[in-house]
């Protein structure tokens, strides 16, 4: 903000910052909202500026922020999914959908290959699947492919057959 007696340029904190480090609480919410949405740093800094909102984040900072909050949220859906996992086992159990000694869970799954950017549907790299159970109807749990592989392009570009070391077994080291 600008000083309206002296129009020296002062910095005033729009909300708090966390006990740990120098963190903004805001900051912090910001990178978990943009993760919720999908968004880009560049696309956000568009939305900002379009606002009129003096917005800066330094691309260092505003990665580790991204793997913070991306952390967490893993953290929080994988104690969910082993939560509710437990929760349909037992479910399971109670129905009596038990064969020699191992419970047997009904569950449903979903995939999703997305279409991203716009024009002649452009094909997304990654794609999603979902498993859900039977009885809780909540996910049990999620996994993400990917098109692309490294190990499997580098096989393509080097066969067994080329000048890479082996081990005594014959694999590729």
């Amino acid at each position: 903000m600008k000083c309206t007696v002296c129009c020296e340029q002062v910095q005033l904190p729009t909300s708090r910052r966390l006990d740990k480090d120098k963190t903004y609480e805001v900051n912090l919410l910001h990178a978990l909202g943009e993760q919720n949405a999908g968004l880009q740093p560049a696309k956000v800094e568009k939305f900002f500026t379009t606002l009129g909102v003096d917005y800066q984040l330094h691309r260092t900072a505003h990665g580790q922020l991204q793997r913070r909050v991306g952390q967490a949220v893993t953290a929080m859906a994988t104690e969910s999914c082993e939560a509710v996992l437990l929760q349909e086992s037992k479910l399971a159990q109670d129905k009596g959908d038990i064969v020699e000694d191992v419970v047997q869970l009904s569950t449903t799954g979903d995939c999703a290959w997305p279409n991203r950017g716009s024009g002649r549907s452009y094909a997304s790299f990654c794609g999603m699947f979902v498993l859900v159970g039977a009885l809780t109807k909540r996910i049990l749990s999620t996994s993400i492919f990917d098109k692309m592989c490294y190990t499997c392009e580098q096989a393509e570009k080097k066969p067994l057959g080329s000048d890479l070391a082996n081990d005594k077994y014959g694999n590729v080291i």
